[in-house]
């Protein structure tokens, strides 16, 4: 799925993601549901690295996503 795809609302949808930080890579995996109308891929990927951030305990800005993987479930 491209950035810029809208997606349906309340559907649920697989994820995975790397993620590095100066010091350490993890992979991160799960699903997630359309918050609302006319979210993007973009809006859910963001909404997920802050998540990874917070279960890393690292600080927002020193997250960066190395590889995303999105795909609708069912």
């Amino acid at each position: 799925m491209k950035a810029n795809t809208k997606l349906d609302f309340n559907q649920q949808y697989a994820w995975s993601m790397i993620v590095r930080t100066d010091t350490v890579g993890q992979e991160h995996w799960g699903t997630y549901k359309a918050r609302y109308v006319g979210e993007t891929v973009a809006d859910a990927m963001e909404a997920i690295r802050q998540n990874c951030a917070s279960k890393m305990g690292a600080p927002l800005h020193v997250v960066t996503v190395f590889k995303f993987t999105f795909a609708k479930q069912g």
